[in-house]
């Protein structure tokens, strides 16, 4: 695969507002939305299992509220009739199950080539590993926070 400088310059643009974004918890439709104008797209989808083992599935901000009902498995299938698509899939940190990037172009459009392929590929590792971080994060001060709460209930001083 051969990059272009312009290209490989977008690209990196594109990585580090990803992980900035996540790292300053923008809302998921957000962060797909930068995706979505990055490959050109007319949808992003963004799906898996979160840390409970349940099914998740976002969308970019003008596509948010149609995953927002139990049809979601039904939305999924009418919008890879409807467009042409690339996905890729990343495996979560903890084992329990993945995430999926689905991007979706009007079938007239240019059609994803390879480089793009790939740089899905890159894309929903990149998300997976900053998600999967950001709930470890969560976990850890959800954690201090009770062991804080214990500390006070046991009216200790140091000297």
């Amino acid at each position: 695969m051969a990059f272009h400088s312009k290209s490989v310059v977008g690209f990196g643009q594109l990585l580090t507002s990803l992980a900035g974004s996540v790292n300053r918890g923008t809302p998921m439709p957000e962060v797909l939305d930068v995706v979505k104008d990055h490959f050109s797209a007319t949808v992003v989808l963004l799906g898996g299992l979160d840390g409970r083992g349940e099914s998740y599935l976002v969308a970019d901000s003008a596509h948010a509220k149609q995953t927002d009902h139990p049809g979601r498995a039904v939305l999924l299938r009418a919008l890879m009739e409807e467009y042409q698509h690339v996905s890729a899939s990343e495996p979560r940190a903890d084992g329990k199950g993945n995430h999926t990037l689905w991007i979706f172009r009007e079938r007239g459009a240019a059609r994803f080539d390879n480089e793009e392929t790939a740089l899905a590929g890159i894309v929903v590792s990149q998300l997976s590993s900053a998600l999967d971080l950001a709930e470890r994060l969560d976990n850890a001060t959800m954690e201090n926070a009770l062991y804080a709460d214990a500390l006070e209930c046991l009216h200790v001083g140091v000297i």
